[in-house]
C-alpha cells in the first residue's frame, strides 16, 4: 500500500510480511487492519503505517472471505526465501499418531539460511523417523513444508503457565545435545 491508500477502518487484509502489498487467497501472510487513528504502545511510536495496523499475526483468507489465524509473525522460518508458518506444521505434526507434544522451530542452515526443525515428544518408547514424520505431513501440507530435521525431546520447555518457550527451544535445537535426524548435513 501507499500513503495515498487509506482504508476504512476494520478493514482487514493478509500481506506480504515484507513488502506489505496484499495476497491472494489462500497465502499466508501477516494481517493488516485498516485502522483511521494511530494504533500506539506505552512509549513508542505509532504501530499504524499509512492507515494500516501490521497486527505481527499470521493468517490466509480463503475465496470466501474466511481469515484463518495460523500463529506469529515471529514464528516464520524463511526456508531459502520461503516464509513456513511454525503453527500451520505444529498443527498437523501434533495428529501423528506416535507423537505426544510437538513444536516447529528455525534450525540454522548453509544453504536454506533456515532449515525447518520437527522437535517431538514421542508417544511410548518408539520415536518416529523423519521419513515417518515427512510422509505423515506431505498428506495435508507443500513440500516445501516438511521439516528438514527431527529432534526427539522427552518433553518440551514451556513456562510456568504452560506456554512454549520458544527461546529455550530454539536453544536447545542450536546449542544442545539432542537426538536428531537430518536430511542434509550441516
Amino acid at each position: 500500500h501507499g500513503p495515498t491508500d487509506t482504508p476504512p477502518a476494520g478493514t482487514m487484509q493478509v500481506v506480504d510480511p515484507d513488502q506489505h502489498t496484499p495476497l491472494p487467497a489462500g497465502e499466508l501472510g501477516e494481517i493488516a487492519f485498516g485502522a483511521n487513528a494511530p494504533v500506539r504502545y506505552w512509549d513508542e511510536a505509532p504501530a499504524a503505517s499509512h492507515g494500516w495496523y501490521h497486527s505481527g499475526d499470521l493468517g490466509r483468507q480463503d475465496s470466501d472471505g474466511r481469515l484463518f489465524i495460523l500463529g506469529r509473525r515471529n514464528e516464520l522460518v524463511n526456508r531459502g526465501g520461503l516464509k513456513v508458518s511454525s503453527g500451520e506444521v505444529e498443527a498437523v505434526l501434533v495428529r501423528h499418531p506416535g507423537v505426544a507434544d510437538a513444536a516447529v522451530v528455525p534450525s540454522p542452515d548453509p544453504v536454506l539460511g533456515e532449515a525447518i526443525c520437527a522437535c517431538v515428544v514421542p508417544v511410548g518408547s518408539v520415536s518416529p523417523t523423519l521419513a515417518d514424520v515427512r510422509d505423515f505431513l506431505a498428506v495435508s501440507l507443500a513440500r516445501h513444508k516438511l521439516p528438514d530435521e527431527l529432534c526427539v525431546l522427552e518433553r518440551l520447555p514451556r513456562s510456568s503457565i504452560g506456554k512454549l518457550d520458544r527461546t529455550a527451544l530454539l536453544s536447545l535445537v542450536v546449542d544442545g545435545d539432542v537426538p536428531r535426524e537430518r536430511l542434509r548435513p550441516r
